[in-house]
């Protein structure tokens, strides 16, 4: 498990990108991150495919969680616009 990373994307991009659903920045968020990670959950979990199950799970959390959020913003500002 060694993805390589385009780390001249800025942070902030990376995540602005994650939370409108873009596929390519959520990618880039899981090569950039994930080894590091991959590392807790392996504290965490005892055995490499535990941990992997929960990165990934982690991960995905994380992700819908943007996602709803940024949706819900979106909503938010369409509602108050129109007030």
């Amino acid at each position: 498990m060694k993805p390589s990373s385009n780390h001249t994307i800025p942070e902030i991009d990376l995540i602005s990108g994650c939370k409108e659903g873009d596929r390519r920045m959520q990618e880039e968020l899981y090569r950039r991150f994930s080894p590091r990670m991959y590392a807790v959950c392996l504290r965490y979990a005892g055995n490499a495919e535990e941990a992997e199950d929960i990165l990934q799970e982690g991960f995905i959390k994380v992700l819908k969680n943007w996602t709803a959020t940024a949706a819900m913003d979106h909503l938010k500002d369409g509602f108050e616009g129109s007030l």
